[in-house]
């Protein structure tokens, strides 16, 4: 199973993402680092464990109200190695084309964001993954989406916003649920994860990897433990 460390975006620095309460988010505090600088926050995420892959939330981007795209083109020249996996609130095929064409990373749709289905269907959507995003039980964004299992990706992501930050626990019950409607793609459990029990219990489940973030910053997780995982 994979550990995938997130990190959000805000106005050019990380924040601290609990809850999907945007409004609130304000700069982490991290017993890794001492600020929000992106650079110093991915330095240390790295020194504590040789992570392949990074997960960014543009939420700047997600909101529509700019973007951090000169961050994240600086962080995937900073780190040619670290495969960027990008949120950035991609709406339809010619905001994917846009993003693909800047050769920075691969592009997460989340269905908070993507109006237009037919994108999820090659040649369109490329290496693209899915993001199914829900609030506690509700599904947000496009019903088609959640609704029409044959369109989702090999790889796909089970996010429960409201977990994130919330120290709850991951949704098992969405991930079992979504995994049993389509056992055949890889599932990564986005929100909640609070320690080295709930990663036992995703391995367990089955699931190909797990979005970390509050656990990271808290020190709940520690490189001994994330040694024990890809």
């Amino acid at each position: 199973m994979k550990i995938i460390p997130v990190i959000d975006l805000k106005e050019g620095r990380v924040v601290h993402a609990r809850m999907g309460e945007r409004a609130n988010y304000r700069e982490i505090s991290s017993c890794l680092c001492k600020s929000g600088n992106p650079k110093t926050v991915v330095d240390s995420l790295l020194t504590l464990h040789a992570f392949t892959t990074l997960y960014i939330a543009d939420l700047d981007a997600i909101e529509g109200k700019s973007n951090n795209s000169a961050v994240i083109k600086f962080l995937s020249e900073a780190y040619p190695s670290l495969q960027l996996w990008i949120d950035a609130g991609f709406r339809d095929a010619p905001a994917i084309t846009r993003f693909s064409s800047r050769n920075v990373g691969i592009a997460v749709l989340g269905s908070e964001s993507l109006v237009d289905i037919e994108v999820l269907h090659p040649p369109h959507s490329g290496s693209a993954i899915l993001s199914l995003d829900f609030l506690n039980e509700q599904p947000l964004g496009s019903t088609q989406i959640h609704a029409r299992p044959e369109y989702w990706p090999p790889h796909t992501i089970a996010m429960n916003i409201a977990h994130v930050g919330s120290a709850q626990g991951p949704d098992f019950a969405t991930i079992a649920r979504l995994k049993a409607i389509r056992p055949d793609i890889a599932w990564y459990a986005a929100g909640g994860v609070r320690g080295v029990e709930d990663l036992q219990t995703l391995s367990c489940a089955g699931v190909a990897g797990v979005l970390v973030a509050s656990a990271l910053h808290s020190g709940q997780l520690h490189a001994g433990t994330l040694a024990a995982y890809v």
